[in-house]
């Protein structure tokens, strides 16, 4: 994917400084404090994985829900999420796959 021009596999990325911005722009206008579409609330690290600890599993991003559900490998079919906007980037791909290695 494009995002390894960018993000390097193996980066070193900051849950605060990089996932958060994802999250804002792609995540948190349905899983936030007040809506928490599906009962999920990804303002916060101890709210995600308060929701399923296997929501972000270190080690192996392909194990971790939230990949899973955000990502799309070639041959996959279309992510779940976001339901509404435009899918991840491969950039964005990229920060959640070294957070979560």
């Amino acid at each position: 994917m494009a995002a390894i021009a960018y993000l390097p596999a193996g980066a070193a990325v900051d849950f605060a400084k990089d996932l958060v911005p994802v999250l804002e722009q792609k995540c948190l206008s349905c899983q936030n404090p007040n809506l928490r579409k599906g009962g999920l609330s990804m303002a916060t690290l101890t709210e995600i994985l308060d929701f399923d600890e296997e929501m972000i599993v270190k080690g192996g991003h392909t194990g971790s829900l939230l990949y899973q559900v955000v990502i799309t490998e070639p041959g996959d079919k279309e992510p779940e999420m976001p339901k509404k906007g435009a899918a991840l980037t491969d950039l964005h791909g990229g920060v959640i796959r070294n957070i979560l290695a």
